[in-house]
């Protein structure tokens, strides 16, 4: 275990999160984080743990869940078993807490963030949601009296807020999408889509090799 102080490692991993974000446009596992920083997986749990109600907090001043949603993405391998002296328990309860935020702050239409402005809501909201749901296997569509966290309202899924950025009539896509990493989007696509077909998650394509 390497000695670094708290603050220390707070700085590094931050700094490896954004390194990593920018040149691969998507949150790193804890693994990769590690093997960048050195820091170790329990160090690293934990940094996200208390980073959790922060991130809360900063999604509600802005209105937008991105950050939220991308503080738990990593968490999701250590959902009920936690890692060294963190116990399953707190990663459930920080998940929990997330999870449910997200879904209570799906509009009734199934988009995230909408406003004047932003009429079809925050696309790069919407695609860290799909993510985060891929990350913690919750299907978009199929949905049942097991059902934790409802990500449909009025019958409408994430399937169709992401739609509503496409104009099939004219073929074309919105601006906003297309004005910062679009790619972003197909990933949620592609999280939600392997979710819904109870296949591998994003970050683990074992059913593709």
């Amino acid at each position: 275990k390497v000695s670094r102080s708290l603050k220390e490692n707070v700085y590094k991993i931050m700094k490896a999160r954004e390194k990593f974000c920018q040149q691969y446009q998507r949150e790193a596992t804890i693994e990769e984080i590690s093997e960048i920083t050195k820091i170790t997986r329990e160090e690293i749990v934990k940094e996200l743990l208390d980073q959790v109600d922060a991130q809360i907090t900063q999604s509600i001043t802005w209105k937008s869940w991105d950050s939220a949603a991308m503080t738990i993405q990593a968490l999701a391998p250590y959902v009920g078993t936690g890692n060294g002296s963190v116990s399953g328990d707190d990663v459930d309860t920080a998940v929990d807490k997330v999870l449910g935020l997200l879904a209570t702050m799906q509009g009734s239409d199934g988009k995230f963030g909408t406003d004047s402005w932003n009429p079809n809501g925050n696309v790069w909201t919407l695609a860290q949601i799909m993510i985060t749901m891929g990350c913690f296997d919750i299907a978009p569509i199929t949905q049942d009296e097991d059902t934790v966290y409802d990500f449909i309202k009025n019958g409408n899924t994430v399937f169709d807020a992401a739609a509503s950025f496409v104009d099939e009539k004219t073929g074309t896509v919105d601006a906003a999408l297309m004005g910062y990493q679009p790619e972003q989007l197909l990933r949620g696509l592609t999280a939600c889509i392997r979710t819904e077909n109870s296949e591998s998650g994003l970050f683990d394509l074992v059913d593709d090799v």
